[in-house]
């Protein structure tokens, strides 16, 4: 493996192999497993491919958006078909989001919403990633297709888009972000199987260096793949991995990464040559991994599989002036009150304050470091009804302004 890291240092985290969970909200009603209509009957599905789904972007001044009590409110898609958001990034006013038509990678797009609506901006062959240092400039990553390149940048004068192909030999993106126009940081990984994931880096220039590459071993148990790449600042960025379950994490601080964890599966299943593994030995695997930079100096990691009832761990990594210090957070996933399917995302608007996305849920637990801390459910029924749809990302600028998307919604969340 080429690595211009430096060596291990003496704390070190690997990440918690957890599997699927939980809940979580403080402002929001608690959630029973299985959300039931108005009338206690059975759940009422809501379809997606129908009503606003369907029509035509309704005008901004006929549409009506319809909101759950914790304040969760739809927003018109962006065309007059299903549309599944894959990525979103807020700027307050305004956001950008990447998806593709229901089922049709070949139509993806970067769409805008200005407040009111979404609309298509640019196309981006499966398109599920977008980062936006401001509302003026726009990175999204999908797949190299028929002249449509991997990664596109946009940068908007007198409101005209001019969009240039930033890395044009790479074939797909899993990875952005950036602390400002000037630090973006890429992740790639080559289809084909000829490399492993790798990480680059654009200055103010424009001009990609890479920073990291994962050469891809014969022994599959070896494979390092790169999960997320967060952080708050040019000199505080994060880079977390893992070989099957067992962790890789890197920080960089003072111009240069640093290697935390670098964590290998044993033949008897362990992790091993990190100096402290938080490795569960009854998960077998590790199906998602997020992960979010809430302050300075802090990863909050977490981990879990698709649909185990085992659960999972969130898991804090944080620089102290003697190297790094590793805190063991809530548990998710082990009462039906608090069980998510398909974790796909997690954001944070300040230290220990954690949202969650998965199927039809949102969870929250606003103390998740603490002895008390618990997740639960963040209320998303709409007319008392259980939306019975992936969820793909959620983020926000603050606890009043959150957009979690996915299948055939795209829901902003104003109130605190």
């Amino acid at each position: 493996m080429k690595q211009p890291f430096g060596p291990a240092l003496g704390a070190v985290v690997a990440v918690l192999a957890a599997c699927a969970a939980s809940g979580t909200t403080t402002d929001d009603t608690p959630a029973t497993p299985a959300p039931t209509s108005e009338d206690g009957g059975a759940p009422s599905i809501i379809d997606g491919s129908s009503g606003a789904a369907e029509a035509a972007p309704p005008d901004a001044d006929v549409f009506a958006p319809q909101c759950s009590p914790a304040g969760w409110c739809t927003t018109p898609l962006p065309m007059n078909s299903g549309f599944t958001f894959t990525d979103v990034w807020p700027l307050g006013q305004t956001a950008f989001a990447t998806g593709v038509p229901t089922g049709d990678p070949s139509r993806g797009a970067i769409a805008e919403y200005d407040g009111e609506a979404w609309a298509l901006i640019s196309p981006l062959y499966d398109a599920r990633l977008v980062w936006a240092p401001s509302a003026d400039e726009v990175w999204a990553g999908g797949s190299s297709y028929r002249g449509t390149p991997a990664l596109k940048r946009g940068i908007r004068s007198s409101g005209t888009w001019t969009w240039s192909s930033m890395l044009p030999a790479e074939t797909n993106m899993f990875g952005l972000w950036g602390s400002g126009p000037g630090d973006v940081y890429a992740l790639s990984s080559d289809n084909q199987g000829a490399f492993g994931h790798r990480v680059y880096h654009f200055d103010a220039t424009g001009v990609p260096a890479l920073v990291f590459e994962a050469d891809r071993p014969s022994n599959t148990n070896s494979t390092l793949r790169i999960e997320r790449i967060v952080g708050t600042a040019p000199d505080d960025v994060w880079i977390l991995g893992r070989r099957q379950q067992c962790g890789f994490l890197a920080h960089k601080s003072d111009g240069a990464f640093v290697t935390v964890a670098n964590a290998m599966l044993s033949p008897d299943g362990r992790c091993t040559d990190t100096g402290e593994v938080l490795h569960w030995q009854d998960i077998p695997s590790i199906q998602w991994v997020g992960a979010v930079a809430p302050a300075r100096g802090v990863i909050d990691i977490l981990v879990s599989g698709d649909k185990s009832p085992a659960g999972g761990r969130v898991t804090r990594v944080n620089v102290t002036p003697d190297g790094f210090e590793i805190t063991k957070g809530a548990t998710f996933g082990y009462a039906s009150t608090n069980w998510i399917a398909k974790p796909t995302s997690v954001w944070s608007p300040a230290p220990g304050d954690l949202f969650v996305a998965g199927f039809g849920v949102v969870l929250r637990n606003p103390t998740a470091f603490d002895d008390a801390g618990s997740f639960s459910y963040s209320n998303l029924l709409m007319g008392g009804s259980f939306i019975g749809k992936q969820f793909n990302s959620i983020r926000g600028t603050a606890t009043n302004d959150i957009w979690i998307v996915g299948d055939s919604y795209a829901l902003h969340k104003t109130t605190p």
